[in-house]
This record gives C-alpha cells, sequence and structure tokens, in this order.
C-alpha cells in the first residue's frame, strides 16, 4: 500500500491573531497506478497552498518525521479514530489534523480531505475533488481546491488554474451521513467507492439519485435537489434486511432456539435478520440437534429427522426365580433375574421368547414407545404334569412328564412296562409334605436311619444337572 504523506491541522476557537499549527501525515492511496514519487509532488502542493493561505504555522517536515519516528509509525493513513488523532495530534504539537485518500473511479481522479480536531478527535470539515482526469490535474488544481475549501479562502492565487479556486455557479455540495455509517454510495448509478459519512461531496446542480447498498442493509434510494453554492445534508436510519427460514421436524412439536431464545414449536416459518445462527431442537423423548444456520436473504428450509432416546426397560418374570433365558429378536440377553433385567431399547416392536426349565416357552411381542420408563411382567406357565400307564400298551416307548411334590417337571421315557424319568429326581419334600432332611455332616450320613439328601459336591448349582442324592 502506497501513502500519500499529509495531515493538516487548523485550530477552533483561537484567537484571530494567532496562527493555528498545521502538520502533514499520511494519505491513503487507492490507486495503484500512483508512485511514491507522484503522491510526493501533491503533498507538497498541499503544504505550498497551505503556506500560501497565511491562516497556518507549519511544523518543518524534519521535525514531524522525527516524532513519528519516536512514535514507530510506520504509515498515519489510517489514523482516524478519535484516540489515534488525539495521540498524534498532542505528539506533533498541533491542533488540528487533516487525512483523506486519493482513489480513481474509471478515468477520474478523487481527491478527499478530512480536518480533524485535536481536541475532540472528530472531523470538523471535509473536502473533495473530483474533475481530474490526470494526476496533473490532482497536482495542480485539486490540492488547490481542497486547501480552499477547508481554509475557506477562496481568492487563493494559483500560478497553475487560478479559476479552480472560486466557486462555480453550476454546483454544490452532498453531506450523507447514515446509521450505521460505513454504508456504500452510488449517485445516478455510479459507484462513488466512498461510504458513509460522505461529506461536501461536489455535484452539478439539479436532481440526484442517491443509492445506498449493503449486505445486511436494506437499499435506500432518495432524490436530492443540488443548489449552487449550497450544502446539501440527508442523514438516513437504514433497516437491517431480514430473510425467512421454514423450521420443519419430523416428528412436528419440537421446540427451537435461535441463539439460545426460545422462538416457537415446528413446523413454523420465523423471520430474522440476515446472520449466522446456533440453533437447537428440543422434544421430550428425543434426541436434541444443534447445528448453525446461515440466513442470507433467501428463504431457507430447515428440516430435521430427530431420533428416539433410548427408553429403560425392565422385564420380570413371575415366579422371579424361574431363571428364564431371555431372547430379544432372536439373539440371546442373558437370564432373567429375580429382580428382573434392565435394558435400554430403542422405541420400536421387539419378538420376545423366554425359556426356563419345567416352565412353558413365552413367546410374545411388546411394543416400546417414546418414554422415560417401559416395564412389563410375564407369567409363567408351569409344564403339566403327566404319568403314563405301564400297563398302556399304546404307551409303550412313547415319551411322557411327571411333576414332584415341590412341582418340578420330568420328561418320562417307556422302557418296556416302566416308565423312567429322564434326569434325576431333584425333590426336597415327601408327599405327605414334610421336608426331607438334608445339611447332615459325614458322621451324621453314616449313623442316621431317616432319609435324607444332599448335593454333589456340596454345590447347589450342581443340582440342575445331577439331582440330588438321597440314602
Amino acid at each position: 500500500m502506497k501513502y500519500l504523506l499529509a495531515i493538516l491541522t487548523i485550530a477552533i476557537g483561537l484567537n484571530q491573531s494567532v496562527k493555528p499549527i498545521v502538520a502533514v501525515v499520511d494519505f491513503e492511496n487507492q490507486t495503484p497506478n500512483v508512485s511514491n514519487s507522484q503522491l510526493a509532488m501533491v503533498r507538497d502542493q498541499i503544504e505550498i497552498a497551505l503556506v500560501q493561505s497565511a491562516k497556518y504555522t507549519m511544523i518543518s517536515p524534519n521535525d514531524r518525521d522525527k516524532v513519528l519516528k519516536e512514535l514507530k509509525f510506520q504509515n498515519t493513513s489510517g489514523c482516524v479514530e478519535q484516540s489515534c488523532i488525539i495521540e498524534l495530534g498532542n505528539a506533533l504539537g498541533a491542533q488540528m489534523l487533516v487525512s483523506g485518500s486519493l482513489s480513481q473511479i474509471g478515468d477520474i481522479f478523487i481527491l478527499t480531505a478530512k480536518m480533524y480536531s485535536v481536541e475532540t478527535g472528530k472531523i470538523y470539515k471535509s473536502a473533495t475533488y473530483n474533475k481530474a482526469k490526470a494526476l496533473q490535474d490532482v497536482v495542480l488544481q485539486g490540492t488547490i481546491s481542497v486547501v480552499a475549501q477547508l481554509t475557506g479562502k477562496l481568492q487563493m492565487i494559483s500560478q497553475y488554474e487560478p479559476e479552480i479556486i472560486e466557486p462555480q455557479q453550476n454546483v454544490g455540495y452532498l453531506t450523507v451521513n447514515t446509521q450505521p455509517a460505513g454504508i456504500d454510495i452510488k449517485i445516478d448509478g455510479q459507484n462513488t467507492h466512498l461510504q458513509t459519512p460522505m461529506i461536501n461531496f461536489e455535484l452539478s446542480t439539479g436532481t440526484h439519485t442517491v443509492i445506498l447498498t449493503s449486505d445486511k442493509y436494506e437499499r435506500v434510494a432518495q432524490a436530492v435537489i443540488i443548489e449552487p453554492k449550497k450544502t446539501k445534508e440527508i442523514e438516513i436510519i437504514l433497516v437491517e434486511k431480514q430473510g425467512e427460514v421454514n423450521f420443519v421436524t419430523d416428528p412436528k412439536g419440537a421446540e427451537v432456539f435461535v441463539d439460545g431464545a426460545y422462538k416457537g414449536t415446528t413446523p413454523m416459518q420465523l423471520t430474522i435478520k440476515l446472520s449466522n445462527y446456533d440453533i437447537k431442537l428440543e422434544k421430550e423423548f428425543y434426541k436434541d440437534i444443534s447445528y448453525k444456520l446461515t440466513v442470507d436473504g433467501d428463504l431457507v428450509e430447515s428440516y430435521k429427522k430427530m431420533g428416539p432416546k433410548l427408553v429403560n426397560v425392565t422385564l420380570l418374570t413371575k415366579p422371579n426365580n424361574a431363571k428364564a433365558k431371555l431372547t430379544i429378536n432372536g439373539k440371546s440377553k442373558g437370564v432373567v433375574g429375580e429382580n428382573g433385567m434392565d435394558l435400554e431399547l430403542l422405541p420400536n416392536i421387539y419378538d420376545i421368547k423366554l425359556t426356563a426349565d419345567n416352565f412353558e416357552t413365552e413367546q410374545t411381542t411388546i411394543t416400546i414407545t417414546p418414554d422415560n420408563y417401559f416395564e412389563k411382567t410375564f407369567n409363567l406357565q408351569k409344564k403339566k404334569s403327566v404319568i403314563r400307564n405301564s400297563k398302556d400298551n399304546n404307551y409303550n416307548g412313547k415319551t411322557g412328564t411327571m411333576t414332584d411334590q415341590d412341582g418340578n417337571i420330568y420328561e418320562t421315557v417307556q422302557i418296556g412296562d416302566q416308565i423312567w424319568t429322564t434326569t434325576n429326581l431333584k425333590v426336597t419334600h415327601y408327599r405327605n409334605g414334610d421336608a426331607i432332611p438334608t445339611g447332615l455332616s459325614d458322621s451324621q450320613w453314616t449313623t442316621t436311619n431317616a432319609g435324607a439328601y444332599s448335593v454333589y459336591d456340596n454345590n447347589e448349582s450342581n443340582a440342575d444337572t445331577y439331582g440330588y442324592l438321597y440314602n
């Protein structure tokens, strides 16, 4: 980036006999084809014009450069903030600073200067020259024109183009302010390459159309009438652009939060300013969805399918000690304990199968709906006891079942005229209901004359395999 050195300082409200101090810092160069040496000529002509005005005391270039070096300013073209203007002006011992820019639209050069008060850091005056079709015109005419506008000395004598210092009868000026500032300006459809605030922009007299454009604000077009030697001021409050968002979810009824603020439930359409947003969708029994959404002016369709949360499921059996093996959709889930089995399942329909010794197989379906909790108890049915008649030749060699006093069910098989159980006996009560003694010590086993039983290796789990041992 190349810069034009140019700071002007002019005191406000000082005694007329005291000349305000003028210094020079960088103008921003927005014309890539202008060299540093050419910018220096523009700077020199501004300094000459200020001296010729006989209104200022100039800070010498050597003193200025020394201060800037001590302050470690690389360039000062970006010094437009109040704090920077005040700091730099006080360091230079100036009362006012003027910075600006050199830009180009097509074949027209535009020289702009802004006069800042060092005391307040605010713009006091501004000036524009936009008639130069060559850099020579900027140097010889533009510099004198902007200094004449800033100082009010319209009778300044120029050896190059004296007539430019006189205000023309067929021109006036336009000042445009907006809330917020920084809005692009077009005049009569032509891009000025300037942004608001635009101060004292020179225009021919008559009616012109001012167009304000921004990515975030609605376009504004306003007609203005420029009168000779007068400044037309307009101030416009801009309206932020808005877009539409159509929120749809499956299932519907999800709560919509935009940047943390609740906006309603789906389906819904929301009018909202153009920006980027954090969206969150919430629905009971369903997983929350969070995502980012950009609203850029067109209708935005936001469709989301919400997945259900896992449901806490407890499956129980009655009796609770049946030790039933559970299978869900063909997959083994283990043995249902006395306190049931706890699972987490998605809402769906499931095939259930429960198998337990001495109980009929239970096969059914359960339907899990979106919810916090689901519980079901399965009533298991004991197998029926059937004792085959050994004298009935119709059952010779056939199988059956029998049930003991404890309700244990045994499969049976007929061999000849006898019926045998296929597993060992594990009854703990006599037919009259009396309990069969158990838990005897080795010495008691050798001396007892009463009936008793024990389990192999004193391990109760062996009873399922070997039955009980009786004396």
